[in-house]
């Protein structure tokens, strides 16, 4: 079978068959949904599993068209870094779509939803396989498209976040597009290979303008700040089906451009030469101060949402703002940390994003006040939401704890005094809005309404098994994924975290992590939990109510429905609401009405008259001479 699939391992089959897929799911719907469904499952599954296995290959692999525009060649390769993003990217997408198989309608367009999602998937391959600045730069573009048009099919509600996205991804693609004009420039090539030996002797002004180029396109796409205003409403109104996407595995697009730029092509030690701070780079200290930054803002606002995308949408957010802080951190650890944390969120935010979609699915609303009590009757969403949230707030048996524990000691090993505690400060956040979560959902009191709630089909709860397997798989044996971190770490000139199947090694300052260790201390203080319940004085059983009544058997008003999500942190909002008010959305606006007020003046100026362009052009003249630049 393997000597049938070789030949297939290679990045541009990956990505030809998935856009011939797009195209005859799209056809395919025109004659039957099933068949249009069964396509999609096919082609995705089929290239996530072409790419799982292209991993174990030792020589990278090279696509060049023999004509190209300009002489450009057209490279697309396999290699640690590639093939790392390539893997979450595709386990996300296929999954999704088998996920989204089991609602059977998702939205009005189905053909276009699924074809779209092929596309989707393809570009995203396209953007890490690219060996080139123009084949990036091409895939990115495509990217862009698709994923807003998939945002548009969820209707009129999407339009104005979908055309905020596109908006604000359209000037992070011109900022690449400046950078990679002035890299060409400069230098004659466009390819990564040949950019990674010459890049690093660029005097270190002109590396940090093309990186600060370069990263404001990326920086979109992380929802670094301040370019994260795009990502609440695009995420919360988009399809519920596409949103595991969006947020799993498009996200992860920014956090790989930085990674490949700023370690894969200049190097640390070109970037050590614009400058460093307690041993990493100037650069590197702003990305990652800007993701800790990140990462308490978002999180500020999860904590005040209803809507349970909406707060995931933040917490999403708040979390690559984790990766991006490990990433500009820049060492050995912090790497690692972010790579790590890239994938558990990847894996995470894809489970908790389609445990959104089922209970939205099921009540019939996205606010979180409207249900409670859901656990008994849908446990398996419960379950996996439950470890989904574990990982989130970095709980131990989970693979969150160890990607958070390698980037709370990177920014200790380096004495960052205001990175590390706005870490800290992001995590016990994120454990407050995950509570928020699992209380309003499948704790308290159940609405007569939702009697009859069930889980869904097997088609939607065995992806979210898979991922929560995963989570808590790489909790106990996190060198399983930090194995292939190492490999990345060594291609990036990055000295690689030495690890083994369920140890993390840090040296003599940090010691070492044993995930099995904690995993069984763990597991027998549960089984004490246990036996000390059944030993216990038996409870008296009441009702399923709200902890309004803090446990106590309510004598009152017994038929008030009283749900624990109204208000739930209503203490903490008071407090931050005076420095949350949108205060970026409404900068953002500012600069809009006034590039409008600009527009409509310029516009104002074509009069069609000729006399006026007469006119036009003597003043322009009359300045040039006053100016004395006639001599132009």
């Amino acid at each position: 079978m393997l000597e049938f699939l070789n030949p297939m391992l290679r990045p541009e089959w990956m990505i030809s068959l998935l856009f011939i897929g797009a195209l005859l799911t799209y056809f395919a719907g025109k004659v039957s949904s099933a068949l249009r469904t069964t396509f999609a499952i096919i082609f995705s599954v089929f290239v996530a599993f072409l790419v799982f296995l292209s991993g174990s290959r030792d020589v990278l692999t090279y696509w060049r068209p023999s004509a190209s525009p300009m002489g450009f060649r057209f490279v697309l390769s396999i290699n640690a870094l590639s093939w790392f993003f390539a893997l979450m990217i595709s386990m996300v997408s296929a999954l999704t779509i088998v996920y989204s198989a089991g609602f059977g309608k998702n939205t009005e367009k189905d053909n276009a939803f699924y074809g779209l999602n092929l596309l989707l998937m393809g570009a995203m391959l396209g953007v890490v396989f690219s060996g080139d600045m123009l084949s990036f730069f091409i895939f990115w573009e495509i990217m862009t498209l698709a994923s807003y048009l998939l945002t548009t099919l969820a209707g009129k509600r999407a339009e104005k976040g979908a055309l905020n996205y596109m908006i604000i991804s359209t000037a992070g693609a011109y900022s690449i597009l400046i950078g990679m004009t002035m890299i060409y420039t400069r230098f004659g090539t466009l390819e990564f290979s040949g950019l990674a030996s010459v890049m690093g002797g660029a005097d270190p002004m002109f590396l940090l303008i093309t990186l600060s180029m370069l990263g404001i396109g990326f920086a979109v796409k992380a929802a670094l700040a301040p370019f994260y205003v795009w990502a609440p409403p695009a995420y919360s109104e988009a399809p519920d089906s596409f949103t595991p996407v969006f947020s799993g595995a498009l996200s992860k697009l920014g956090p790989y451009g930085f990674t490949l730029f700023m370690y894969g092509i200049v190097g640390l030690p070109a970037l050590a030469k614009m400058g460093t701070f307690r041993g990493i780079s100037d650069f590197g200290y702003i990305i990652a101060l800007l993701g800790s930054i990140t990462a308490v803002i978002a999180t500020l606002y999860a904590i005040a949402q209803d809507d349970i995308k909406k707060l995931l949408a933040y917490s999403s957010i708040s979390q690559l703002g984790y990766v991006m802080m490990g990433i500009g951190i820049g060492t050995s650890i912090g790497v690692a940390g972010g790579l790590y944390h890239a994938l558990n969120h990847a894996i995470f935010k894809t489970t908790l994003f389609m445990g959104a979609g089922v209970l939205i699915y099921t009540t019939g609303s996205r606010k979180l006040s409207d249900m409670g009590g859901l656990g008994t009757k849908m446990p398996i969403t419960f379950l996996t939401m439950l470890i989904a949230i574990f990982a989130l707030a970095g709980i131990p048996m989970t693979g969150g704890f160890g990607s958070k524990w390698l980037l709370y000691e990177a920014a200790i090993d380096k004495k960052f005094v205001l990175i590390a505690p706005l870490a800290f400060i992001a995590s016990v956040g994120a454990f407050l809005y995950s509570f928020r979560i699992l209380q309003s959902a499948f704790l308290g009191q159940l609405p007569e309404r939702l009697k009859g709630a069930k889980d869904p089909s097997p088609l939607i709860t065995i992806p979210m098994l898979f991922f929560a397997g995963l989570l808590v798989l790489f909790g106990i044996a996190p060198g399983i994924p930090l194995g292939i971190i190492a490999s990345v770490e060594s291609y990036l000139g990055i000295p690689a975290l030495n690890v083994s199947t369920y140890s993390v090694y840090l040296g003599a300052n940090f010691g070492a992590y044993n995930a099995f260790t904690v995993m069984t201390v763990i597991t027998l203080a549960l089984l004490v939990a246990l036996a000390l319940f059944f030993i216990a004085k038996k409870s008296r059983k009441v009702g399923q109510t709200d902890t309004y009544m803090a446990g106590e058997v309510p004598e009152h008003h017994v038929d008030l429905y009283l749900h624990y999500s109204m208000n739930f942190y209503r203490p903490l909002e008071r407090i931050f609401a005076p420095y949350l008010r949108n205060r970026l959305e409404r900068l953002y606006d500012a600069f809009g009405s006034g590039y409008e007020l600009i527009s409509e003046g310029i516009r104002r100026i074509y009069t069609g008259d000729v006399q006026h362009y007469v006119y036009y052009v003597m003043v322009f003249l009359a300045v040039m001479i006053l100016a004395g630049w006639w001599w132009l």
